[in-house]
């Protein structure tokens, strides 16, 4: 057997049979990303919070599922044949958190570094708590365009 599927079947169950699903779930956004316009796309981040970079705050339980959903999401998208770049992981990963109820926070941005002028950096990442989910630690790297943010239980106030 293979070193990686060693690590593979050496993983929890729950872990194991959640793979194949969030596999499918990044074609799908990969999908969705394609054919779908953006203004539809946004609505399943969860409530804009145009640029502020705001981050909902995590139980340590919740903030360790979001840590647990990251891996899983980064480490599928590693395996899959397609381009499953920040973009489609960012969808996934607050999809899930959603359907955990886990409180989380998407960005979209743009490099701070100067680029070509016919070339533009952009960037997604989600953030639960003070953790990166997926996409790493954005706000170093990255100026906030547009933020989406969902919160269990209702709507986010400022």
């Amino acid at each position: 057997m293979s070193q990686p599927a060693r690590r593979h079947w050496a993983r929890p169950i729950g872990e194991r049979l959640a793979f194949p699903a969030v596999f499918a779930l990044l074609g799908l956004a990969g999908l969705v990303i394609k054919t779908v316009p953006f203004k539809h796309v946004a609505k399943m981040l969860g409530p804009h919070r145009q640029l502020a970079p705001w981050i909902p705050v995590a139980t340590v339980q919740q903030q360790r599922q979001a840590e647990r959903v990251g891996a899983l999401v980064r480490r599928a998208a590693r395996r899959t044949p397609w381009r499953s770049n920040c973009f489609p992981q960012s969808l996934v990963a607050a999809t899930l958190l959603r359907a955990w109820r886990v409180p989380y926070a998407v960005y979209f941005g743009v490099s701070a570094d100067p680029q070509p002028p016919d070339r533009i950096n952009a960037h997604a990442w989600v953030c639960a708590g003070p953790s990166a989910i997926v996409g790493g630690n954005g706000f170093e790297r990255y100026r906030v365009l547009a933020c989406w943010a969902w919160v269990a239980g209702g709507p986010i106030h400022e």
